[in-house]
């Protein structure tokens, strides 16, 4: 076994010493984009020395690496570069990085952005961005990356990291360790949508019922989950740790217990939480006590969802409520009236898609103007009532899709019945056209039989005619002559 490693190592090395020999005249600054000390450096397949321009202030310099097709990347293959310290971002663009191993970036140690989206990349090993302890930027999204190291993001072994965000989207990530995270007490923002994450590994303990262990120490304030694979029951304990979370994304996920456990009591401990998305998920009703301790969340998305029915106190405590989107769900009613007393700070309500009758929502809003014109002016409030998308080509309210369940059935079943009614209409017409037809087929052939037949017997007539006329004739000459 260690014989192999070495022997890895040995190949990477060699691999990285010929790269060194080719790194010749490949890169240069883009010029088109250089303001003074704050350029670009481009270098196309293997990374290289280019010019050093002399600044009277700190220099900014973006590198990018473009078209490498090495498979892994080491820190040898950025050996022969002249810029390192002047570098404070790091593009990739247009690699076939298999992985990235460890130390492989780490003499640019002013970095603070390194963006490596979109390059194939399949593994991070432990302390891949070692060193980089100005990092505060990490873009790994649209990547192959399956699993997450509990390393994988450390700058330092036991040291604080830096990173502010962290953009681990559009990958295949399937679980992450509770050590992933551990010691990115800084990171504010976390991009995990688009993954396969089934559940939160513990190293020790198996799948975790909450994420206290990997942001115990965070001061992370967003985090995005939209459309992954959980299908672990939603609990009180799931989120705890999230105290300072203000933007939580959950669309999209495969709850498997949301019928008699939607979400009750799970973000009681969200004082500050801001924006709430469950859209897209399997939700049929909301109980008493789902939205506890929502008293910040301004925004609440629970759209695409199945639910049925919405008694709107479930909303009692959200009394910073400002927008509620609950388009393209099963309600049948929605009284906005009542949801507006008990929401005082309510300016928008989403409804469309909903097969709520459009009478009822015109005279939702009719009672709304209603109501305001009999209000003294400094207690007027303007609710909007709309919809995500605005749909004019089928039953809607200015653009608010509805659906008058029972206008429909009728509706239909009148133009079934017209159809049906037309088509025996036809039926008898076609009917009564072809019998007029084949009648006047009969006498027309009768006709022309009858006249064939007449012709012919006046022919007959006439040749009789004449032959008795000519023996007439032949007798009298007969005669005289005689």
């Amino acid at each position: 076994m260690a014989h192999s490693f070495v022997t890895m190592n040995l190949l990477l090395y060699m691999a990285a010493f010929w790269h060194l020999s080719l790194a010749t005249n490949n890169c240069y600054i883009d010029e088109d984009t250089r303001v003074d000390c704050r350029y670009t450096i481009i270098c196309e397949q293997y990374a290289g020395s280019a010019p050093n321009p002399s600044c009277s202030f700190d220099p900014y310099v973006t590198f990018i690496i473009k078209n490498s097709y090495l498979e892994y990347l080491t820190a040898g293959f950025f050996g022969a570069t002249n810029f390192d310290s002047r570098v404070r971002k790091i593009q990739a663009v247009d690699n076939t990085w298999a992985q990235i191993e460890e130390s492989s970036i780490r003499y640019f140690t002013k970095a603070e952005i390194a963006d490596f989206s979109n390059n194939r990349i399949q593994h991070v090993k432990n302390y891949a961005f070692k060193n980089l302890l100005s990092l505060k930027n990490l873009n790994l999204s649209r990547n192959f990356i399956q699993t997450l190291p509990s390393g994988s993001l450390m700058a330092a072994e036991n040291r604080i990291s830096s990173l502010i965000v962290v953009d681990l989207s559009y990958n295949r990530i399937s679980n992450i360790t509770t050590n992933a995270f551990k010691y990115l007490s800084n990171l504010m923002e976390l991009y995990l949508n688009y993954n396969n994450i089934i559940f939160i590994e513990d190293n020790e303990f198996g799948s975790l019922n909450s994420l206290d262990g990997i942001f115990k120490h965070s001061s992370i304030a967003f985090i995005n989950l939209q459309n992954n694979n959980i299908t672990a029951k939603i609990t009180e304990n799931t989120l705890k740790g999230l105290e300072n979370i203000t933007f939580l994304d959950l669309s999209g996920q495969r709850f498997n217990d949301l019928t008699e456990n939607a979400f009750s009591g799970t973000f009681q401990k969200l004082k500050v939480l801001k924006l709430l998305n469950v859209s897209s998920n399997s939700l049929k009703n909301l109980r008493f006590g789902t939205f506890r301790g929502l008293n910040a969340v301004e925004v609440l998305d629970l759209s695409r969802n199945a639910i049925t029915e919405i008694d709107v106190h479930v909303f009692h405590e959200c009394i910073a409520l400002k927008r509620l989107v609950i388009d393209y769900n099963q309600l049948k009613s929605f009284n906005i009236e009542q949801l507006i007393s008990i929401s005082p700070a309510l300016d928008t309500v989403s409804i469309g898609g909903n097969p709520i009758e459009c009478k009822e929502i015109v005279r939702s809003i009719r009672n709304l103007i209603d109501s305001n014109m009999q209000k003294a002016l400094d207690t007027i409030r303007i609710v909007q009532v709309t919809s995500v998308d605005k749909i004019y080509h089928e039953d809607n309210v200015h653009g608010i899709k509805c659906g008058d369940a029972d206008y429909t059935n009728s509706t239909t079943k009148v133009q079934e019945a017209e159809s049906q009614s037309n088509i025996s209409g036809l039926s008898v017409f076609v009917g009564i056209s072809v019998t007029i037809l084949v009648g006047a087929l009969i006498v027309l052939g009768a006709y022309l039989i009858y006249k064939l037949k007449s012709g012919n017997m006046h022919s007959e007539s006439r040749l009789q005619m004449r032959h008795s006329m000519d023996t007439s004739i032949s007798d009298f000459q007969g005669n005289l002559l005689n």
